[in-house]
């Protein structure tokens, strides 16, 4: 019978991804963020929309206390948090960009792509904000998929953006 020890040692490694939507009403939000990120402890967060630069210091120092912050220098601003070590960090524009996200938002489309050992394994990692047009998004996730052809393990974190609506 199981008496509550587990049958084999696992290592976990948790990870998040997560829009913070520009940090909109942060002085309502901040707390609940940070309770998030406490409650789950990921190693590595995935974020997007990480836009307003007079507040992450702030953010950086309540929300993400004790991670290494990775971000992107778009408009629209990904980033990674991690307490591992990130390597061999890229930051990268789509080959692929939707015409509406350059006329109407003012922003290309990016990833951040970076790697992490965890349990003795090298992990290919990406993060990304996909744009909003359904022929534009498979174009850009095809992108990654040939961008992670050849890893052994990768892990793909982002806003994806596809809610079934996009045309």
């Amino acid at each position: 019978s199981y008496v509550g020890v587990p049958l084999i040692d696992a290592v976990i490694l948790t990870v998040m991804s997560y829009n913070v939507q520009d940090f909109s009403g942060i002085n309502n939000q901040e707390t609940m963020q940070r309770s998030i990120v406490t409650k789950y402890n990921p190693q590595i967060i995935g974020i997007q929309e990480f836009y307003k630069t007079d507040v992450v210091p702030s953010i950086a120092t309540n929300m993400l206390e004790g991670y290494n912050l990775v971000r992107s220098n778009h408009k629209n601003f990904n980033a990674v948090a991690s307490t591992l070590t990130l390597s061999n960090v890229v930051v990268a524009d789509f080959s692929v960009q939707d015409p509406n996200d350059i006329s109407q938002y003012d922003e290309t489309r990016c990833y951040i792509k970076g790697y992490i050992t965890f349990d003795n394994k090298q992990i290919c990692f990406i993060d990304t904000h996909l744009c909003l047009t359904l022929e534009y998004q498979l174009q850009q996730m095809s992108e990654l998929m040939q961008i992670v052809e050849n890893e052994q393990y990768y892990i793909l974190t982002g806003d994806f953006n596809n809610q079934g609506l996009s045309t």
